[in-house]
């Protein structure tokens, strides 16, 4: 028996699905029916209940072996935290559309204030990127949007901020823009995202008390997006940290929306490094932890 055959274990678990599970652990399905075979033999025991349509259940001996093996991983876990005496460098992620610089920086600050060994890597990506690398433990912590992760298997989180939402457009090509109505020839304009039709309909929910249906254009990335509009190609909406709300020359008005941000962690590895930046990033967005 090993971690490895755990993991898979309590994996398989939440998804109560082997095809699904392997893709959260980035494992071939075949290696994860081992995993869990080679483990039911050395219990002595089937630990799940198969059906002919391929759903499965948990049996009697899987529910009293789940509940065993996610206290041995809690306490595998603290274990190995309580002996390591030094510091890992903490590999953390955010959004590439995102500008943090006017906190970031302090909360590195405020770890290293409370422990010189503090170091940090970071890593900017895509939502579903920055998601995919925590789980494939290629990243110890993500800043991202609570919605992108909920429902998600293998990840704690913990609420730091709310952030408002914007429309932006270009001052010099909307000079006498008052209203979000006065945009209801251009294009709104999306950064390629998975969900991109939920961000549609944010974006014709947001519209409609203004009477029309906007014209959406898909465009690689973030940058492109604040880039059309500062040329005058489109409008867009956007959250308070991204990229380009500050320069001069783009306009913007509230949208009465907000964002939900939270750290995120992989389920069993809250470690020191990521406590301490967790602590320090409550203390720097004036947030408790819920």
């Amino acid at each position: 028996m090993n971690t490895r055959q755990i993991d898979c274990f309590l994996e398989v678990c939440k998804e109560m699905n082997f095809t699904r599970a392997a893709e959260k652990l980035f494992i071939p399905q075949p290696a994860v029916s081992r995993y869990i075979a080679g483990l039911e033999q050395e219990l002595g025991t089937k630990l799940f209940i198969r059906t002919s349509n391929r759903n499965i259940s948990l049996s009697d001996d899987g529910k009293r072996f789940y509940n065993m093996f996610v206290r041995f991983s809690k306490e595998l876990n603290d274990a190995i935290d309580d002996i390591t005496t030094e510091l890992h460098p903490l590999r953390l992620g955010y959004n590439s559309g995102w500008n943090l610089s006017g906190f970031l920086s302090d909360v590195i600050d405020g770890c290293r204030s409370t422990n010189p060994d503090f170091n940090i890597s970071i890593e900017c990506l895509g939502f579903t990127e920055a998601t995919d690398a925590l789980i494939s433990k290629q990243l110890d912590a993500i800043i991202t949007i609570e919605n992108n992760i909920l429902n998600i298997g293998q990840i704690e989180f913990d609420r730091v901020a709310d952030i408002d939402r914007y429309i932006i457009y270009s001052k010099k090509h909307f000079p006498d823009a008052s209203s979000p109505k006065d945009f209801y020839n251009m294009e709104f304009l999306l950064a390629d995202d998975p969900q991109i039709r939920q961000i549609s309909a944010q974006i014709e929910h947001f519209c409609a008390p203004y009477h029309f249906t906007p014209m959406l254009r898909t465009v690689t990335n973030m940058p492109t997006v604040i880039a059309c509009v500062e040329n005058g190609l489109g409008v867009a909406i956007i959250d308070e940290w991204a990229q380009g709300i500050n320069d001069p020359n783009v306009g913007h008005f509230e949208i009465g929306s907000r964002h939900h941000i939270c750290l995120a962690w992989r389920d069993g590895s809250y470690t020191r490094e990521v406590r301490l930046f967790h602590e320090q990033l409550l203390n720097r967005l004036n947030r408790t932890s819920e």
